[in-house]
């Protein structure tokens, strides 16, 4: 669901071309346009079969994310470490900047929880510690994960995407993300 307006929120099908009203929202007309309006920077919509672009918005101008980094740090988690081994918090990680899963220092963790705490509360500092876990346990560091992170995107062919750390503060499109 996606907001249209303060008074509007749903869901629009491209391919029915209906307007669907949010279900949790009160009090919502259908505002009689004949497409959605996207409420943001940049947006876009692709066929993922075909590559059509069906709708697009500055979908080539770059602009900075914050948790959609994480899903990244995700996919490399899981592609180079048994999620069922452990990760040991090392060192005091910073609750100040954003969100948390709280982790003190000299716990460890199943790093399957780790990964749920980075994807559900939008943890920052659970992040780090998969960062810093993968990049140790493939002979580099914290650095070395970042690096991986920028291999990936370009892998992908998220030629306009710059990573800078596991958990936020990065440049990218949205064509790339699409």
């Amino acid at each position: 669901c996606y907001r249209v307006s303060d008074e509007v929120a749903g869901l629009y099908d491209l391919v029915e071309g209906k307007f669907y009203h949010c279900p949790y929202e009160k009090n919502i007309t259908y505002p009689g346009q004949e497409k959605a309006l996207v409420v943001a920077n940049a947006g876009i919509v692709v066929n993922a079969d075909t590559g059509e672009i069906y709708y697009g918005q500055h979908i080539d101008r770059r602009h900075g994310q914050a948790s959609m980094t994480k899903i990244m740090t995700c996919i490399l988690t899981v592609e180079n470490v048994d999620v069922n081994e452990r990760a040991l918090v090392a060192i005091d990680m910073d609750h100040d900047d954003g969100s948390s899963m709280n982790l003190v220092t000299g716990e460890q963790h199943v790093i399957d929880d780790v990964l749920y705490g980075m994807m559900l509360p939008s943890g920052n500092d659970a992040a780090q510690l998969l960062a810093r876990t993968v990049g140790t346990k493939l002979g580099g560091n914290f650095g070395t994960f970042v690096d991986m992170m920028n291999a990936k995107a370009h892998e992908l062919g998220m030629i306009n995407t710059v990573y800078e750390s596991p958990q936020g503060g990065y440049q990218t499109t949205a064509y790339d993300y699409a």
